[in-house]
């Protein structure tokens, strides 16, 4: 007997920390149902929650036919070699037109090695260029955010159009995040405690209303961080 993935009710805090993940993720069992996605995926589809896409299947979806075949195919490949696929350059079509993917599937393996299911993660490139951009246009801004005002207050315009305001600090933790720095990196450059910069972006999450660091990176960068000299407050 082939063994089956848990179900979605048995997946425990695993599905809501899977749901916060950035990018698009999926899971999906040997017959090809889905079990779990994250929220960016479930807002793609229009879902309202990632919990709404248990039990649909790739026909359930607003792809073209064509489109869900090839998916199909790929997860059979996938599953039936125990190999991973790696940066597959697929396409979605939907009401709007098509638009590319590039997406990696990786086989779920039980501890006799007997395939599962498979996880899938996908991007698309016009997304990650615009990332891309943005990140470098922050970096150009350090030395400008450096020399802001320690006393005063900023705002941020996020990608919904609410303006959120930051202190001094909080600015350039969110600077150096997007950056890449770790808690105890930004603790140097700042001159603080390890817990007092982890209390900067605790606070950070709070405001954005993320559930993790990963998301909270993915909205900061995604906010234009760089032309946050243009929204001083007080």
């Amino acid at each position: 007997m082939t063994p089956e993935l848990p179900s979605y009710e048995n997946l425990g805090i695993f599905s809501s920390l899977f749901s916060q993940f950035p990018g698009y993720l999926f899971l999906k069992d040997r017959s090809h149902r889905f079990i779990l996605c994250n929220q960016n995926y479930a807002n793609v589809l229009g879902l309202e929650s990632y919990e709404d896409i248990q039990g649909l299947y790739d026909s359930d979806l607003p792809w073209s036919q064509d489109e869900n075949e090839l998916y199909i195919q790929d997860d059979i490949v996938v599953m039936d070699s125990k190999n991973a696929a790696l940066n597959i350059i697929e396409s979605q079509t939907d009401d709007v037109g098509a638009r590319p993917i590039i997406t990696s599937k990786y086989p779920i393996l039980s501890k006799n090695g007997c395939s599962m299911g498979v996880l899938g993660i996908f991007y698309y490139p016009s997304e990650m260029q615009r990332d891309s951009v943005l990140i470098s246009q922050i970096s150009d801004r350090v030395d400008d955010i450096l020399k802001l005002d320690r006393k005063k207050s900023y705002a941020i315009k996020l990608e919904s159009n609410e303006i959120v305001t930051m202190s001094f600090y909080e600015v350039v933790t969110s600077m150096y995040l997007v950056l890449g720095y770790s808690a105890k990196m930004i603790a140097l450059h700042l001159s603080k405690s390890v817990r007092t910069v982890e209390h900067y972006v605790e606070d950070l999450r709070r405001k954005l209303n993320v559930g993790n660091k990963y998301l909270l990176v993915q909205v900061l960068v995604r906010s234009n961080l760089s032309n946050l000299l243009y929204y001083p407050v007080g």
